[in-house]
């Protein structure tokens, strides 16, 4: 939401400002604590079938603990071959928006008995330009060679680099009028032992006519493995009595 800075001054005077400023959603507010926890199976396949039958059993919990000026936020997993944990901070700026950093490490091991340690950092940055003109989201990922996100862990497969994810950038940029919403974004990801870089860029405008009828329009270019993809789509939303 917006800041609205009120200065009165000595003979009487008020002066009021208004700053438009951009939080991240992983704020909380002064002294709130948000917590969860998780225990179940990781299951490989498509239907019902064996759906209970995994060994694969899993435990994750996260928590985030808020402060005046920043969030506090972790993460632990734990599996028979793999453990990894995360810890974070989100800053508010004030003015200048906001701030997230964060940090994990990663443990596993294969069945043939290769174990990758690795690590990964992230930071994204929001910023309120005016007040209808944001910076909304920029956001960096990187992780080494050995890190491994749980959703990728095949225990008995055996790990190699090609193909692994190594940074990503992205970039979003919004503007918000009484009748229109544009937003544009792009983005890059590199990747371990191969030389490629896939990229995208998506432009999207949303409207309101007739009251209560919405309306969208976006349209997207990306690349990825040297294979060119343009798209676009059309979508409408009616609410039920108005139909």
């Amino acid at each position: 939401g917006d800041l609205e800075v009120e200065i009165k001054g000595e003979n009487g005077s008020v002066d009021k400002k208004v700053y438009p400023l951009m939080l991240l959603p992983s704020m909380l507010s002064d002294n709130y604590l948000d917590y969860s926890l998780t225990l179940g199976a990781r299951y490989e396949g498509s239907g019902i079938d064996d759906l209970f039958a995994s060994d694969r059993i899993f435990l994750l919990t996260e928590a985030q603990y808020g402060l005046s000026a920043f969030t506090l936020d972790t993460a632990l997993l734990l599996d028979e071959k793999y453990q990894s944990i995360g810890l974070g901070s989100t800053f508010y700026l004030g003015r200048f928006g906001s701030l997230a950093v964060d940090g994990g490490l990663s443990f596993a091991k294969y069945d043939d008995g290769e174990q990758l340690n690795g690590a990964t950092f992230g930071a994204r940055y929001a910023y309120q330009i005016s007040e209808k003109n944001s910076l909304q989201l920029m956001a960096y990922r990187y992780q080494n060679r050995d890190y491994l996100s749980y959703n990728v862990f095949y225990p008995e497969k055996t790990s190699v680099a090609a193909g692994k994810r190594k940074a990503r950038y992205e970039t979003l940029l919004s503007r918000n009028d009484e009748n229109y919403n544009l937003s544009l974004t792009g983005w890059q990801q590199s990747y371990w032992d191969d030389d490629r870089k896939d990229t995208g860029i998506n432009a999207s405008v949303n409207s309101t006519i007739m009251q209560d009828v919405s309306v969208g329009l976006s349209v997207g270019y990306s690349e990825s493995a040297d294979v060119e993809d343009y798209y676009g789509g059309v979508n409408v939303s009616v609410p039920i009595d108005s139909a």
